[in-house]
């Protein structure tokens, strides 16, 4: 279900929260499982690919969308190669604030739905009133991010590179 055309199915069923940033108190420490481990271990084993994938994606979409306003940060420094687990670029969004279907399917995301300061368990921590927050909520509203996993073929990176260019 990873793949962008598979993911659509899980991440249309509201149920499953997929994508949402839900707050769940934490557990209290305890040993890991050995099912985790093990399943620790083969991931540790697969990173090195993945990290490489990551980098390919992110170094496809820096190049191609330098200099397109919707590019959200500067290219990294020569050398240098995070492996970033999305791509973050700003968008507008549509006039039902929902993203459009096509971007949606290839596995491009809203990143955040609302800013911090829109969720209850924050609120009466914060320090500024939540109407001072003005960028944020502009940021959370516009800030969508582009999928870099390795099973992202060159084929659908192009067409996201190409829809994301289009959306100024």
């Amino acid at each position: 279900l990873a793949h962008p055309l598979a993911y659509a199915v899980p991440a249309s069923i509201p149920a499953l929260g997929i994508g949402s940033t839900r707050y769940h108190s934490p557990d209290p420490i305890r040993a890991m499982p050995h099912a985790s481990r093990a399943l620790l271990i083969d991931a540790l084993d697969a990173e090195a690919a993945d990290i490489n994938a990551r980098q390919i994606h992110e170094c496809a979409y820096a190049d191609a969308l330098d200099g397109v306003p919707s590019r959200l940060f500067e290219a990294p420094q020569p050398g240098v190669r995070s492996g970033a687990l999305r791509f973050p670029v700003r968008m507008a969004v549509t006039d039902a604030g929902v993203l459009p279907r096509q971007l949606g399917r290839l596995g491009v995301v809203r990143s955040y739905p609302r800013t911090l300061s829109e969720y209850s368990e924050i609120r009466p921590h914060l320090i500024a009133s939540p109407r001072a927050l003005i960028g944020a909520i502009a940021l959370a509203r516009s800030t969508y991010t582009l999928p870099t996993h390795s099973r992202i073929s060159p084929v659908i990176r192009q067409r996201i590179i190409e829809l994301v260019a289009r959306r100024r």
